[in-house]
């Protein structure tokens, strides 16, 4: 399948996903519109063994966790918000 089939298919779940971080609709489209433009600039993020679907997402996650309104700007391995408190307990 080629790529752009596989990244469209997950494109609805995402943009579920990024409304219900956001809040809304629109917030949600712009994470979601920053994400694509992440990945036509590095299409090799396809290229994640464990697939598109977790690439897409892992991508998206990334976005999300650079800003410093979403909690953890710089996180340097990109983990999602919450999880070295749950390392460290």
């Amino acid at each position: 399948m080629p790529n752009s089939a596989a990244v469209a298919q997950y494109l609805p779940f995402l943009r579920r996903y990024a409304r219900a971080l956001t809040g809304n609709q629109a917030s949600g489209d712009a994470y979601v519109a920053a994400t694509l433009e992440a990945l036509i600039a590095d299409r090799s993020v396809l290229d994640d063994p464990k697939g598109p679907r977790v690439a897409l997402y892992r991508l998206f996650t990334k976005i999300w966790n650079s800003l410093a309104v979403n909690g953890t700007a710089g996180s340097p391995d990109g983990a999602l918000p919450g999880a070295s408190a749950r390392r460290a307990s």
